[in-house]
């Protein structure tokens, strides 16, 4: 079973200047406003392939993924390339997240992997097929669409709990969320195959779940200061819910929209 002991102790949610969200096509980083989800700007993106995960990088940078070109690219806070960030590449990389000690990033079946602040590669550490990867209260979170499941690592890179295999259903984004009636902290996965937007408890139980509108196939989920969520989806583009499901409103329409990640780095 999964288990994020003392997930309540970080799940108190911050919020900086904008949800960053890549469009793979056209090639371009939407940023969003944390608050009411609505557009801030649009950067195209002339170097990009297939951009997956846009999130803050070291000396205030945005670090962007890229699955086709397997690379991840180093921008600056108004998202001009730097240049790469990592020294080799990685076939098919998707998600990524910043840990104590560097990056750590979640790829095709060559596993997860992990590079120092300076880019250079640490380790491919853990075995699997992850779409996705997150870092809460010192446990390593990965999406692994090999099991269908979510695992938890510790940061010895030890597996310490999993959902049942086969219960989640080719999992991309996972983000840590609070109900916003309850105050309990969930972890929320938008699911791909089954179009579905799960929610977690601590302890790796299956609290509650909503389908996403039309049958979409998910792929990104993030929550706004008011509590509600912003879904990334493969048909309808970037919706709002409420937490439990209710549609709210289309924020942005089109099939290409990626992972959902708040930005304090960000400077339009």
């Amino acid at each position: 079973m999964l288990s994020l002991c003392g997930m309540a102790a970080a799940a108190s949610l911050s919020f900086g200047q904008a949800i960053l969200i890549p469009n793979s096509s056209p090639d371009a980083l939407w940023a969003l406003d944390p608050d009411t989800g609505d557009v801030i700007t649009t950067i195209p993106l002339t170097f990009t392939s297939t951009p997956i995960n846009a999130i803050d990088g070291p000396n205030g940078t945005i670090l962007l993924s890229d699955q086709v070109n397997d690379t991840i690219f180093q921008l600056d806070a108004g998202g001009n390339l730097i240049g790469n960030y990592i020294t080799a590449p990685i076939d098919n990389i998707r998600g990524i997240h910043r840990f104590p000690n560097g990056i750590v990033a979640g790829a095709t079946s060559t596993g997860m992997y992990a590079w120092d602040t300076a880019g250079d590669i640490r380790t491919e550490f853990i075995d699997g097929d992850f779409f996705d990867v997150n870092f809460v209260n010192n446990l390593v979170i990965g999406t692994d669409i090999d099991d269908d499941n979510v695992q938890a690592y510790n940061f010895g890179l030890t597996l310490v709990g999993e959902t049942t295999p086969g219960g989640v259903d080719f999992p991309e984004q996972c983000a840590l969320v609070r109900d916003p009636v309850t105050g309990q902290p969930l972890l929320a996965v938008a699911s791909f195959t089954p179009d579905t937007v799960y929610f977690f408890s601590v302890s790796g139980n299956l609290v509650s779940s909503f389908p996403i509108l039309g049958g979409a196939s998910g792929r990104g989920v993030i929550q706004l200061t008011s509590g509600n969520l912003l879904v990334a989806d493969s048909s309808n583009g970037i919706v709002e819910y409420l937490f439990d499901g209710t549609f709210v409103r289309t924020i942005a329409t089109g099939t290409s929209f990626r992972y959902l990640e708040l930005s304090r780095n960000f400077q339009p």
